[in-house]
């Protein structure tokens, strides 16, 4: 037989049982971005030699506040093989481990140029299954996956129209996506819509070979983005993550006016980085070189249908956060 005093008992345990333990308070994300030239930092030129990458990653990066950091791990020449076989992905992993203290962490994963290429050896299934080991992985380490379908290369037919590339890679990210229950966002698509509306002119002004207007008749990379296209190309993956990821959308900044530009197929620019700054005075310098014997460096920018970028012939330095 219950007492009164047992049966407020059990029913103390009860509630008590009942009650859900308090949320953990979400903290601000840390990106670590993951993927080929397309994600890596925009790289200087050297003399009168464009640079040979230069991606998204950066622009992202400078959309962050509210707390919220990020490290750029993208790299020339890299594949969902190779980026393991060179310790990016052992480099990568140590990174959650470094920031998971006062971060939540988000991983992207941006691959497909190289992964392309014949001489790669890797075909679509394998690039699906790299994708999804590495997301596997990642979610071990409680670190949160954002695929990102590659980011289109500026390539027209006679007829200014876009030509067809890197589909089948996108939709085996969005598969990669779908098997790892992972976020995703479609970048190719974005890209894409984006490109073609502006046209072949304005969008060559993007390209990694191209300092001023005037350089996009000689310009060959349609791959690789300079500053201004870092920037541009940074917001439509900014609008893309607070769209498909919004629990973090207040530590993405807004750009309103060139996020409607881009919304509106028109030409966007951005405000002039201080790293354009100085590739102007690089050209300064080149004019004060000319004559003086210096040999050209041997590196040579992009051919004008490229499918993928050239790998570095050292390991680059160790990244920085940002912000």
């Amino acid at each position: 037989m219950f007492t009164h005093n047992t049966l407020l008992s059990l029913l103390a345990a009860t509630t008590a049982l009942a009650t859900p333990a308090p949320a953990r308070e979400a903290k601000p994300p840390f990106f670590i971005l993951a993927g080929d030239s397309t994600t890596a930092p925009i790289q200087p030129w050297k003399g009168t030699t464009a640079p040979g990458g230069g991606g998204w990653g950066d622009g992202l990066l400078k959309s962050l506040e509210n707390g919220a950091a990020g490290v750029n791990l993208g790299h020339n020449g890299q594949t969902t093989v190779s980026y393991r076989e060179n310790g990016y992905w052992k480099n990568l992993l140590s990174k959650i481990g470094d920031n998971n203290d006062k971060h939540d962490i988000y991983v992207t994963l941006a691959f497909g140029h190289n992964d392309q290429k014949e001489k790669s050896g890797i075909s679509v299934a394998q690039y699906e299954a790299n994708l999804e080991k590495m997301a596997e992985e990642l979610k071990k380490l409680k670190a949160n996956v954002i695929f990102v379908t590659p980011l289109t290369r500026r390539q027209f037919n006679s007829a200014g129209f876009l030509t067809a590339n890197l589909d089948e890679q996108g939709l085996k990210t969005k598969a990669a996506a779908t098997a790892t229950k992972s976020a995703v966002i479609d970048l190719l698509g974005a890209s894409k819509k984006y490109v073609q509306a502006i046209g072949k002119a304005e969008a060559w002004k993007f390209n990694a070979d191209v300092r001023e207007p005037k350089d996009v008749a000689t310009s060959k990379d349609t791959t690789h983005l300079n500053h201004n296209g870092t920037v541009v190309f940074g917001r439509i993956v900014a609008d893309l993550i607070t769209v498909q990821v919004p629990t973090i959308a207040k530590y993405i900044k807004k750009e309103e006016k060139l996020t409607a530009l881009i919304a509106a197929g028109k030409v966007a620019t951005a405000e002039i980085p201080k790293a354009d700054k100085k590739d102007k005075d690089d050209k300064k310098d080149d004019k004060k070189d000319a004559g003086k014997g210096d040999k050209p460096t041997t590196e040579k920018p992009e051919t004008k249908k490229p499918t993928g970028e050239k790998a570095p012939t050292k390991k680059p330095a160790e990244e920085k956060p940002t912000n």
